[in-house]
């Protein structure tokens, strides 16, 4: 990477140097010296720290590999002491940052964040200039023109006819003012294209390189933090699933056999009657931000069973078994009276209020006249159809289309605001809908796909929210693909009305 920083730089020198040897006259010969500087600057900060980054990444791919012959506990011990691992100052402070957050997560039990919540785009980007030097080649090609209008007036301005001699002679002049205009006006373009070209190469072979480390460290040491929750989502399910079973099992051994031979989702039922009538379940809130600066513009009600013995049990173990057997109906009503009880309360007190966000299931949807259900809520409690928004599940646009259409279109002539949640980022099933907004869920979506995403819903006008923002490296992709607003534990977690209430009040509008 030394002899291609070398190369670059003496290809840089070599070729202004050809310029301005050959500038035909003093003022293209300042123009094109400025035009050296410029460039020469755009390559020390911006050119430069790329290709530094380039061999600092190539060295923590090294250190990675090297991690298996460390004698260690684990992988995870091991690469802790390989220090440095990049060999770069400004990586290797990333890098040490990224530990210390790490250590307080496993000290507290938390999932491990990625590292590309330190190591990104964005970060790289502040430190290499990348905004300012994006700005070189135009700047080059500005001092061309300049050099242009210089060169014509000095030229035009000594134009005389009083006599023969004069004229002869201000044409001289002119023809050389002509020169120096065209002359500077090529030297920018020229120089304008090669720099950009080779700040776009040495850039993007930044961004591989930095992709292809956080691949190996992910692959190696880490897994991204999404498999980390899923494996740990799907182990604690299991194991909620053989308490809750142990528990019915012990609260059946006291019962007849009848009691002792029904099936475990008949079991369960029992515990979710049983959370009902204790008020184990209840209302918590999800922000829904821009992506720009957090702020909060909405936010997703969604339901949570805190079990008396086994406290918060995720949706998946029991969503299934509710909603097989229709009692999901009757919880998504008790989370949408309470959404509205709470939006009444606040609009009484003159307390800010956001959109609440309610999801609708397909066995809701296709089972209650929607429409008159909101209107019937909203009239109880005294809101409006802009105090929600009603989303739809995106699979009933594939089974039901002509219910979803529907009911989307009634709900939009009530006032209401539809978008569609669960959509997992699959162009086939791309739905054909009048609704406003496209959830994308980031735990099914592919990233390859996104800007094809992007374009199709743009040419549908249909805005995108992403959900399931689980690091700065989505919160990146999203923002670059042009994604507006987005939801996730990255930028706020699942809270309670009284939480969620605080963060909204303590926002300034």
């Amino acid at each position: 990477m030394k002899k291609i920083l070398v190369l670059t730089s003496a290809a840089l020198v070599a070729v202004c140097g050809v310029f301005i040897a050959f500038s035909p006259d003093a003022l293209s010969l300042i123009v094109v010296s400025v035009m050296f500087v410029v460039a020469l600057l755009g390559h020390i900060f911006g050119v430069v720290p790329n290709l530094l980054f380039c061999d600092g990444f190539r060295n923590g791919r090294a250190s990675v590999e090297s991690v298996g012959k460390i004698a260690a506990d684990s992988k995870w011990a091991a690469i802790q002491q390989v220090q440095p691992i990049f060999h770069h100052k400004t990586l290797d402070g990333f890098f040490t940052s990224y530990l210390e957050k790490t250590k307080k997560q496993q000290d507290s039990g938390l999932i491990v964040g990625d590292i590309e919540d330190f190591i990104n785009e964005d970060s790289l980007e502040l430190r290499n200039w990348h905004g300012v030097v994006l700005q070189i080649s135009g700047v080059l090609t500005a001092l061309g023109l300049l050099g242009t209008f210089l060169g014509l007036m000095t030229g035009i301005s000594s134009v005389a006819f009083s006599t023969l001699d004069a004229t002869i002679d201000s044409i001289e002049t002119l023809l050389q003012g002509i020169a120096t205009a065209f002359y500077t006006s090529i030297v920018g373009v020229i120089l304008s294209v090669l720099f950009n070209l080779s700040n776009r190469i040495v850039w993007n072979v930044t961004v591989r390189e930095m992709d292809l480390f956080t691949e190996k460290f992910h692959a190696e040491i880490q897994p991204f933090s999404a498999e980390q929750l899923s494996a740990k989502s799907y182990l604690q399910n299991e194991e909620m699933i053989r308490l809750l079973t142990q528990i019915n099992n012990a609260e059946s051994r006291s019962s007849n056999r009848l009691i002792r031979d029904i099936s475990y989702e008949q079991r369960l039922m029992v515990q979710v009657l049983a959370g009902m009538k204790n008020g184990e379940f209840s209302t918590v809130y999800e922000p829904v931000c821009k992506l720009e600066d957090r702020s909060v513009i909405k936010a997703a009600a969604h339901l949570r069973w805190k079990h008396g013995t086994l406290g918060v049990i995720h949706n998946s173990v029991y969503f299934p078994v509710i909603e097989a057997n229709g009692y999901l109906i009757k919880l998504e009503k008790l989370l949408w009276k309470d959404a509205a009880k709470e939006l009444s309360a606040r609009k009484k007190q003159a307390l800010r209020t956001v959109p609440v966000v309610l999801s609708v299931s397909k066995i809701f949807l296709m089972s209650t006249d929607i429409v008159q259900h909101m209107n019937e809520l909203i009239s109880e409690f005294d809101l409006t159809p802009h105090d929600f928004e009603l989303s739809l599940p995106s699979d009933v646009y594939m089974t039901c289309h002509a219910e979803a259409i529907e009911t989307e279109r009634r709900l939009r002539k009530n006032g209401y605001r539809v978008s569609i949640y669960g959509y997992g980022g699959d162009l086939l099933d791309f739905p054909e809908t009048n609704a406003e907004e496209l959830v994308l869920d980031l735990n099914m979506a592919e990233p390859e796909l996104f800007s094809d995403i992007f374009g199709r819903s743009l040419k549908k006008n249909l805005k995108i929210t992403a959900e399931n923002i689980v690091s700065a490296r989505q919160l990146a992709q999203m923002r670059k693909c042009g994604c507006e607003y987005g939801r996730g534990r990255h930028l706020y977690p699942e809270m309670s009305v009284a939480e969620f209430g605080d963060l909204i009040d303590g926002e300034t509008l």
